[in-house]
């Protein structure tokens, strides 16, 4: 009968891929393990494990019983796609392909599926869908060996599509497929990955590029994930086996089996085999026999030097597999001993508390399993470990990251008499050794829950987040909203929306996604692509693509939009549907610019422009205004807030008397640093070039279209200079070389409303300034010079040059209380500590 769990409204949710099978005790100590830290890690979460079989199948309940026996309280589903595949199992040659259709439609049309799916597949779906991040608990998944260039070009189809080729290895990784098609968090919890081929590559590439996080059970897994270039997003790091997380060992029946057998503790070496490598991969036959052989040498060398039985401990007994039968194995081994009367086979399915009690009563152990060594290891048990390229990097990676690299022989380079001198190392020195393992696992075990709270603490912290359309691109000209935003940063998760043009359409399918660049912890960018061509038609510009922005934000981000502590905020009136239908719970509007005024400039809608600001000011719950005049505009904004804009201080402390090349030399030099639009007052300076050819006038900055003809007239010039555009991270060396710092506008609709970035940035460098009658530079009065004529332009310029301006500290002084982190916080009081939101 299906298992029917009610939903939880209040507790989030952790959905974990997967609930191993109990068969294999190194899959069921990961799972328990993966139980443990989660329940010390974040234990108000609702946690569910993926069973591995459908939940009418009758291995779903004999292979969970042992997980919910140690954690009644956590959730058992059972697989998707076997739920799926068992509907059609009946169902002669047909079966296999209508069960791999219905997935692929799952995968490509989700809600829909939802809507018409049976009950049994709906209810797993809706646990699915409702939670807030999905994990994989470790194992050795995600890895491809070398095709075989012998095998036949129908095999390799097959072997490309993985629900035809294996049902149990497409269950392993639909759950993340299906996480990133529906946008879910998830990430991997103490994976090994690799080795890779060039094909599984793709694939593996793909899905871990959509991860929160990867965290690996050992170095190696990590480095065989550097190699894929997959880029920033994931958080990585290295993280212990689920199995070293385990509860203590509890009551078992370990002392039972010592007696049956005859054994005394510290009195016998352990050792555990194996046929296969990770996911059931059989190791070639001859290298299998080798390696038995070799483990035989090695137990004759111990029977006959140390006169101690040596006992075959079976971890894994699955009697149908061949595979995966280690009594199966050790009774092979025993054919292979010269002295088979020292060497005791445990024929018997023994559960994980008496698989731990045996390695704690063992002197040593030489381990091919890596559970068994984990198992040991927690005893505090001298281990000499088995490794193996077919195996994966799990066993040499995670002795390698415990300290004991020493300890470890691969497969292929064992030699009997260098095993059994490691040994007999090992159990002269046990009490050495059984400190410095306790000391390693206990440290690995207290850092292992520190990494998981980190990423439930980053879930569920009430931490706000803001997603801010911008007016400007991050990689554009570096103005208000890039340092604001990175200052805002520290306090709240910030997702910088931006829009790219896209003209080609087969381009923008390629880009349909959103794509998303960390640039910090807390700062990403959100690039939205626009569907091509609707620009050229007003109707479809207008409410197409901003529908369709809508949709694709309010999907991709659906996890935080009924959190209660998301902030919408714009700095530009482009989108005003976007604006309104997003349920933010706080929203507000940035207003830099008289925005009507700079889209005349720009050739642009004037009266769209307006309605959109309207619009977005009528659903904002605050008003940020960059100048007092611009409350003027509005009526909506008889309650705005000033919050100026400021400088990055630390971005102009700079040492070193570094002037760059193309600064002219030899007389004073006259600078300005910004835009050269229409705004921009040539005439000024071109009466002042001529009027003073003592002087240097330098332009740096970006030059509108509309304007090159006049600059091109004003360089002609001998003592006028225009040096381009130049980065952000060299302003500071240029602003050093000016004698004069000048903000040379005309006054008109544009710059009546405008605070001058540049005049703080200008203060910073301590340097002198002239500017003309702009309402905010005004308020600067007597620090800066104004000027209301080309007279009295000359004139100030005159007075600074001769030494009459003020003194450098003042203006520095001015600059560091003017900076991007104070209007950070102002912005932040006013968001959440009780200024209230305008009516």
């Amino acid at each position: 009968m299906r298992r029917e769990y009610p939903m939880s409204a209040k507790k989030k949710r952790v959905v974990v891929c997967y609930c191993w099978p109990d068969d294999n005790k190194g899959d069921a100590a990961i799972t328990l393990g993966v139980a443990n830290l989660l329940s010390q890690a974040s234990p108000d979460w609702e946690i569910t494990f993926i069973s591995l079989f459908a939940e009418n199948e009758s291995k779903f309940v004999t292979t969970s019983n042992y997980l919910l026996k140690e954690y009644p309280g956590v959730r058992i589903v059972g697989s998707l796609v076997r739920t799926i595949r068992n509907r059609f199992r009946n169902i002669p040659k047909v079966g296999l392909v209508l069960g791999i259709l219905e997935e692929l439609f799952l995968l490509a049309f989700p809600k829909l599926y939802m809507c018409i799916a049976p009950s049994n597949t709906k209810h797993l779906l809706k646990l699915f869908f409702s939670a807030d991040i999905i994990i994989g608990n470790g194992g050795h998944v995600f890895f491809s060996f070398p095709d075989n260039n012998s095998c036949s070009w129908i095999k390799r189809i097959i072997r490309f599509l993985p629900p035809l080729q294996d049902e149990g290895k497409w269950s392993l990784i639909q759950p993340f497929i299906l996480a990133r098609r529906l946008h879910i968090p998830y990430g991997f919890l103490a994976h090994s990955f690799g080795p890779f081929d060039e094909r599984g590559k793709r694939l593996v590439k793909w899905l871990l590029s959509g991860a929160s996080f990867i965290y690996c059970r050992e170095s190696i897994s990590m480095r065989n994930i550097l190699t894929l270039s997959i880029g920033k997003k994931p958080q990585l790091k290295v993280v212990p086996d689920g199995a070293f997380l385990m509860p203590d060992r509890g009551l078992s029946k370990g002392g039972e089996v010592l007696e049956r057998y005859g054994l005394k503790a510290n009195q016998f070496l352990a050792i555990t085999v194996r046929k296969s490598s990770s996911r059931g991969l059989g190791i070639p036959s001859k290298k299998y026999i080798q390696y038995l052989r070799k483990i035989a040498q090695v137990i004759d060398l111990w029977i006959e030097h140390e006169r101690l039985p040596v006992v075959v401990i079976p971890q894994t007994v699955t009697p149908e597999s061949k595979n995966e039968n280690d009594i199966a194995v050790g009774c092979e081994l025993e054919k292979l001993v010269s002295n088979p009367s020292k060497l005791i086979i445990i024929k018997e399915k023994l559960d994980i508390p008496t698989l731990r009690f045996l390695y704690k009563q063992a002197l040593v152990l030489m381990g091919s399993r890596l559970h068994s060594i984990i198992f040991a290891l927690l005893e505090s048990t001298p281990v000499l470990a088995i490794s193996s390229y077919y195996f994966g990097p799990k066993t040499l990676g995670i002795m390698q990251d415990i300290g004991l690299q020493d300890y470890v022989i691969d497969m292929e380079e064992l030699e009997p008499t260098q095993a059994f001198s490691i040994l007999q190392n090992l159990a002269t020195n046990r009490n050495k050794m059984e400190k410095r393992i306790e000391k390693k696992v206990t440290a690995l075990r207290k850092q292992a829950i520190s990494d998981v709270r980190e990423i439930f603490g980053t879930l569920d912290s009430n931490q706000p987040v803001i997603f801010y359309i911008s007016a400007a691109n991050w990689e554009a000209m570096v103005q208000r909203e890039q340092h604001l935003y990175k200052e805002l940063s520290k306090y709240y998760k910030v997702s910088y929306l931006q829009t790219v043009s896209i003209k080609k359409p087969l381009t923008w399918l390629k880009k349909l996604p959103i794509k998303v660049k960390n640039i910090s912890k807390n700062l990403s960018i959100i690039e939205i692509p626009t569907i091509p061509f609707l620009g050229r038609c007003q109707f479809f510009n207008k409410n197409w693509n901003e529908w369709y922005i809508y949709w694709l934000l309010k999907v991709r981000f659906k996890q935080y939009w009924n959190r209660g502590n998301v902030i919408l905020g714009t700095g530009c009136p482009k989108f005003p549907i976007v604006f309104r239908c997003l349920p933010a719970s706080i929203k507000y509007y940035d207003c830099m610019d008289n925005r009507p005024a700079l889209a005349e400039a720009y050739g642009g809608d004037v009266a769209e422009i307006r309605q959109a600001e309207e619009e977005i000011e009528k659903y904002a719950d605050y008003i940020f205004v960059t100048a007092d005049t611009l409350k003027e505009l509005s009526p909506y904004r008889k309650d705005a807030i000033t919050v100026n804009n400021g400088v990055d201080i630390s971005d102009f402390d700079i040492v070193s008397g570094y002037i760059p090349p193309d600064v002219p030399n030899g007389k004073p030099i006259i600078g300005y640093c910004g835009a050269l639009h229409s705004w921009f007052d040539y005439k000024t300076i071109m009466l002042a070039a001529k009027h003073r050819p003592i002087y240097n006038f330098v332009l740096i900055g970006p030059v509108a279209k509309s304007c090159k003809e006049i600059l091109k007239t004003l360089t002609q010039m001998p003592n006028v200079f225009w040096l381009g555009e130049k980065p952000y991270s060299m302003l500071a060396h240029y602003i050093r070389s000016f004698d004069v710092a000048t903000i040379p506008f005309k006054v008109n609709e544009i710059t009546r409303y405008v605070d001058p970035v540049k005049i703080y940035e200008y203060f910073a460098m301590g340097k002198p300034v002239v500017a003309s009658p702009l309402p905010e530079v005004k308020k600067w009065q007597p620090y800066v010079n104004i000027y209301s004529s080309s007279e009295e332009f000359l004139t100030a310029l005159d007075s600074i040059i001769k030494g009459q301006h003020p003194d450098f500290s003042v203006l520095r002084a001015i600059a560091k209380n003017n900076t991007w982190g104070h209007r950070a916080k102002l912005i932040r009081s006013i968001l959440e500590d009780g200024v209230r939101p305008r009516t």
